[in-house]
């Protein structure tokens, strides 16, 4: 018979924030700031707006992507499945984060992950998506360098974090 260990709620979830913050400060230490974009609030999406960080991490200047859908960052490597939830969740008009692999104006994969949420106005009509990446594998980067920054966090990928509290507990277990 095997047992696993399980780490207290609370530690767990002091881990998976301490591993979140360094994320945020080697991604805001190598891109110069938050790598966001802001989108249209329907299908396609089109690019409204992206901030320095995007410019730097993607290689494309805020002219060439406003109006256009961000298929352009897609590739041979792009997970699908990533693609699709992404999707669904946009289209439900929810918030989301998945792990995914885009590519640079020259063609480079990264993964990052992109949370993604809506921003409503003050009648809760959506206005527009706010998508926000935390870097794991910079372009160009062995795929092997990914694993040594995120190790194993648990608010990656499908793995869940341990609540804060009881009243997110639901929210925290409901499927995606």
């Amino acid at each position: 018979m095997l047992f696993r260990s399980v780490a207290p709620p609370d530690v767990a979830a002091k881990l998976a924030q301490a591993c979140q913050t360094s994320l945020i400060a080697r991604t805001l230490q190598d891109y110069g700031g938050i790598v966001q974009v802001i989108t249209e609030p329907r299908a396609p999406f089109h690019v409204l707006s992206v901030s320095p960080g995007w410019e730097r991490l993607t290689g494309y200047s805020r002219d060439e992507v406003v109006g256009r859908p961000l298929k352009v960052l897609q590739g041979a490597q792009t997970e699908p499945e990533m693609i699709a939830l992404l999707m669904r969740s946009v289209q439900e008009q929810r918030p989301v984060s998945v792990r995914i692999t885009n590519y640079t104006k020259q063609g480079v994969s990264f993964v990052h992950q992109l949370s993604s949420e809506p921003l409503r106005d003050a009648s809760g009509r959506t206005q527009c998506f706010q998508a926000t990446s935390l870097v794991l594998r910079r372009p160009g980067e062995e795929d092997a360098a990914e694993e040594i920054s995120i190790g194993q966090l648990p608010l990656l990928l499908h793995d869940k974090v341990p609540p804060r509290s009881e009243e997110h507990t639901s929210e925290l277990q409901s499927p995606i």
